[in-house]
């Protein structure tokens, strides 16, 4: 069994034997240890004691402080991890990676590289040209990149558009306007949409649960004017010699007649509101009146 069988107690062992490293390469300000140095006195002895080192420069996205479900812009970082094998315990961290020309990213990851290997284990590295060239990148990105106008100071193109040749996404981005990939990506769709054929397809029928859907509103016509009080004498002078119509005999009477339901002479349009009052102009009385409506009821029967 390992006598070092947790991470800390290996890290412990291995903070009791570390090398002394040598400043053998040189610099614009003086000697350092570089990386190679160090790894080939560290990571042997790290070995022994089943402890492993890695380091990896990866895309990093983050969350917005304010809109906790809007990704930001990624970050580049080195994320280094230092293993522990008989455990399968680990260490991590990242360490930040400015954005830059191919030569200062690479000087940049060389220094984190060492600079994490050294701080996880506890070994002592001085500074170095490397850390010097990370910062100088860094510097000088910030240096180059112009700062933002706002949407009135950006230059404009002779119809008073932006002239997008002179201005950074950042810029536009900031100042509510589309950058150049949002932009060509609109005019993509744009042009599929008035590509493809306008004549819109007509639903059968509403889909359940739409909840844009309105049922139509229903017109009712108001009944023909003067036909109510007309309806009405015509009931009276029918009933003379018998008991009055009830209001549900009347109503009875007209929706047999418009052959639809009818509660109230106010249902009545004005082409049904005549054709009741001419089919009881034509009834002499009571009786006659419930003879048509027979006929009228065994014809919609038979239909």
């Amino acid at each position: 069994m390992t006598d070092t069988p947790t991470l800390t107690s290996a890290l412990a062992k291995l903070q009791t034997r570390l090398p002394h490293i040598k400043k053998a390469s040189k610099a614009q300000y003086g000697q350092y240890a570089d990386l190679a140095d160090i790894s080939k006195l560290l990571l042997p002895l790290m070995g022994s004691l089943g402890l492993s080192f890695t380091a990896i420069p990866t895309l990093l996205w983050t969350l917005g402080p304010e809109e906790p479900l809007k990704l930001n812009d990624p970050v580049f970082v080195l994320e280094y991890t230092l293993w522990h094998g008989p455990s399968g315990d680990f260490i991590r961290g990242r360490y930040p990676l400015p954005q830059g020309k191919p030569q200062d990213l690479g000087s940049a990851i060389t220094y984190a590289r060492r600079y994490a290997l050294c701080a996880v284990t506890g070994a002592v590295a001085d500074e170095d040209d490397d850390g010097q060239a990370a910062q100088k990148a860094a510097t000088r990105q910030q240096r180059e990149r112009p700062p933002q106008r706002s949407a009135a100071a950006q230059p404009k193109n002779r119809d008073g558009s932006t002239s997008r040749s002179q201005v950074t996404d950042d810029e536009l981005a900031a100042t509510g306007q589309m950058t150049d990939a949002q932009l060509r990506a609109h005019n993509r769709l744009e042009k599929d949409t008035k590509a493809q054929p306008q004549t819109a397809a007509r639903l059968e029928a509403t889909p359940d649960g739409d909840l844009f859907y309105d049922p139509p509103t229903v017109r009712v016509p108001a009944p023909a004017p003067g036909k109510r009080g007309v309806i009405f004498a015509h009931f009276t002078r029918l009933a003379r010699g018998s008991e009055p119509f009830t209001d549900q005999q009347r109503y009875d009477t007209m929706s047999t007649i418009t052959g639809r339901r009818i509660t109230s002479t106010n249902d009545l349009t004005a082409a049904e509101g005549i054709a009741v009052a001419d089919e009881l102009a034509k009834c002499r009385d009571r009786g006659q009146l419930i003879e048509r409506l027979a006929v009228r009821a065994g014809e919609a029967t038979d239909a």
